[in-house]
């Protein structure tokens, strides 16, 4: 909430000061994207030794799109990520389809290092899955997985169509709390050092 408050509301200037561990998560999410997109033959040192074959069989396998943009409208549409009418918006780390003319199953793969943290993973899987089943009416349900190079683990989770509905509405009602909300309150956690107003990046929040 102290978050949306300064970005959307009070509109504060920042600069993000990028730690090593964030940068070399940028590193690597970059190099996922041009090793499927075969602009470059290896991925990042720190995971290619584990995680090479396995990203070489995805992009001999599907139609991989990386750091894909999404958008949904209200009503849970599909958009364009700048659309006058987009609601919720994002990217995807890797989107997957089968080769044309074969059958197969619609695939999100999103990427993380450092820790696990189920909480918030599992709710971004939730979006995740929502915002492909809008972008692909032709498939009746998404696997979205989640990569954790530095822990070498993986969580996995199949999503119907039939929780489209559902998980629709609980992202009204999150949003909901937000527009209602009047006091803007920090709730500190672990997010806080990736936050542009977090103290850690000079910003205006106490944590």
């Amino acid at each position: 909430a102290f978050q949306f408050k300064h970005a959307y509301v009070l509109s504060t200037p920042t600069e993000v000061i990028p730690s090593p561990a964030m940068e070399r998560g940028t590193l690597i999410h970059e190099s996922v994207e041009k090793y499927v997109k075969r602009e470059q033959d290896m991925l990042h040192p720190d995971i290619h030794e584990t995680y090479g074959q396995f990203f070489d069989g995805l992009r001999t396998s599907y139609r991989c799109f990386p750091e894909h943009p999404f958008g949904l409208t209200y009503d849970g549409v599909a958009c364009d990520y700048d659309a006058p009418n987009v609601w919720f918006r994002g990217y995807l780390d890797l989107k997957m389809l089968p080769m044309e003319g074969e059958d197969g199953e619609l695939n999100v793969y999103e990427f993380k290092t450092g820790g696990i943290y189920e909480d918030n993973h599992s709710a971004q899987r939730v979006r995740y899955g929502t915002a492909a089943l809008a972008q692909h009416l032709e498939f009746p349900h998404v696997k979205v997985t989640t990569i954790y190079f530095d822990k070498k683990d993986i969580r996995q989770v199949t999503y119907s169509r039939a929780m489209f509905k559902e998980h629709m509405g609980a992202l009204h009602r999150q949003a909901e709390m937000i527009e209602k909300d009047v006091t803007f309150m920090p709730k500190p956690n672990y997010t806080c050092r990736f936050c542009r107003f977090s103290r850690y990046n000079n910003g205006p929040c106490q944590f």
